[in-house]
């Protein structure tokens, strides 16, 4: 008898062993990929804001949803702008690289509406 109640504890200790053993490498598994998306996340977001001052708003989108396909949209008849900034060169001499970028952004954008 006391043979019997030594072997379940014994099996419950080992039971309870490998439950905390599981429980573990779940919580891990879950921090893990907690990390990983959260770093996904901030990568995107990351992309998103230097993608921001290339190409309009409407473009980014698609671009991280399917990176490498290509984004067209077909129309029937198109136009070609061909734009001369009058005295560019002494305004990118004055400018920081980012306050160019928003000064060319802002123009472009108007074109784009």
């Amino acid at each position: 008898q006391f043979r019997d109640l030594l072997l379940i504890v014994l099996l419950l200790c080992c039971v309870n062993l490998f439950a905390v053993g599981r429980k573990y490498y779940l919580e891990k598994g879950q921090q893990t990929k907690f990390i990983y998306d959260w770093q996904q996340r901030e990568a995107t977001q990351q992309i998103f804001r230097i993608l921001e001052y290339m190409v309009p708003v409407h473009v980014i989108v698609p671009m991280l949803k399917k990176p490498g396909s290509v984004i067209a949209d077909e129309v029937k008849c198109a136009s070609i702008l061909f734009v001369m900034f009058s005295d560019f060169d002494q305004t990118a001499r004055r400018k920081q690289p980012a306050e160019l970028l928003d000064y060319l952004n802002s123009y472009f954008t108007q074109f784009d509406k």
